[in-house]
């Protein structure tokens, strides 16, 4: 098993689940290592950490043939990707390019060493900003959904999305598209709403706002993101080649600051209602087709995840696992 954009948030949570469920793992990533705390308490985990970049000429076959190297079928979960301006911070135009080229050239260039190789499947992540710039509606996007991206980083992440369909569909590969949306969790690098509550909760410090409060969100546990990942890649055939993973649920801002009172009480959020300027209204992901093929449902409720985030974060330590039952309330 290989996971690309392993040290990434995502990915460092998939190589646990991935290592505790006992599947060799070959780990890649642009930094020098896992976060620490990823592989804690699997003392003998069959991780293999390799550093490089996917764009290297020659890495993607090495790491692949070395992952497998008696010719068995290999699996593949491709996270990598430049999410670095994703957000409030505008890219230059080069840094657009290199958007272009690690979201998708990359991507498809995978596809392409991944089908000369005739290994096993590969699980594309992608994401729900490639129909950023759809008008928001209550009725659940589906998978066949037209592309409408936001930005650089939505407009790259579908660019690579259509390449890798395309790959899988012209070539008969057993290629697979998770897209994923609404991400909160342990070891979340960049700043969300969720993530900024939480941590203030944890340090002691105010968290005020003068609105937000109403603002709707497809807020999903990590844990939850990481099981219908394994699902994806456990299953032994798949019907379809996209498939939606998140909590299917839409909720507000203020649930989150209610989430975190009633997990520390003493936590001292003011959030104001409303919506703030120029907010970006969301739709929900329609996620009923992996419920009926791998049998996957989100099992963690806001009010959970939220309250296992707070003890991982305030502990150090992992909590529940991402492939048990979930959440002792579930």
């Amino acid at each position: 098993m290989v996971v690309t954009g392993a040290a990434g948030f995502v990915g460092s949570h998939l190589v646990r689940a991935l290592a505790r469920s006992g599947r060799p793992v070959v780990a890649v990533d642009l930094a020098p290592a896992l976060g620490a705390g990823v592989l804690e308490g699997l003392e003998g985990a069959a991780v293999t950490y390799r550093q490089g970049d996917l764009r290297q000429p020659g890495f993607i076959e090495e790491t692949l043939t070395g992952a497998a190297p008696q010719g068995e079928p290999v699996d593949l979960a491709h996270l990598a990707a430049l999410t670095r301006f994703h957000g409030e911070v505008s890219p230059t135009p080069d840094q657009a390019l290199e958007a272009l080229a690690v979201n998708a050239e990359t991507t498809w260039r995978l596809c392409r060493v991944f089908h000369d190789l005739s290994v096993g499947r590969l699980l594309v992540i992608g994401t729900r900003s490639v129909f950023g710039r759809r008008p928001p509606t209550t009725t659940p996007l589906a998978e066949d959904s037209s592309y409408a991206p936001a930005g650089f980083y939505g407009s790259s992440k579908a660019a690579g999305e259509v390449g890798a369909l395309a790959f899988g569909e012209e070539y008969g590969m057993d290629l697979a598209l998770a897209r994923i949306t609404g991400v909160y969790g342990p070891w979340q690098p960049h700043r969300t709403p969720v993530s900024t509550m939480v941590t203030d909760a944890c340090e002691g410090r105010p968290h005020h706002r003068s609105e937000g409060g109403d603002q709707q969100f497809e807020f999903t546990y990590v844990k939850d993101i990481v099981a219908g990942l394994v699902a994806l890649l456990g299953a032994a055939a798949l019907g379809h080649a996209v498939y939606h993973l998140s909590s299917g649920r839409m909720a507000p801002l203020g649930d989150v600051a209610e989430a975190v009172r009633a997990a520390r009480p003493a936590a001292d959020i003011d959030l104001g209602g409303g919506f703030p300027e120029g907010a970006w209204l969301r739709s929900p992901l329609d996620v009923s087709r992996i419920a009926a093929d791998v049998g996957f449902t989100a099992r963690w409720s806001l009010t959970d995840g939220v309250a296992d985030y707070l003890d991982a974060m305030e502990s150090g330590g992992y909590g529940a696992e991402a492939v048990d039952a979930g959440p002792p309330s579930a």
